[in-house]
């Protein structure tokens, strides 16, 4: 569960970004695949958000 704070949406924090703030999870439900996810596959070269060429 990735809670962090930033990035694109809702943006970056600015001065007026109320701190500290509070998130509350009420439960997290959590499944098995039966059989298994099978093997990783290679990643391609992509482009992460931060980068200005591939």
């Amino acid at each position: 569960m990735n809670v962090a704070v930033g990035g694109i949406f809702p943006g970056v924090p600015s001065p007026d970004t109320v701190f500290p703030a509070e998130l509350v999870v009420d439960y997290v439900r959590v499944y098995e695949k039966i059989g298994g996810w099978g093997e990783t596959l290679p990643r391609g070269r992509g482009r992460m958000p931060w980068q200005t060429k591939p």
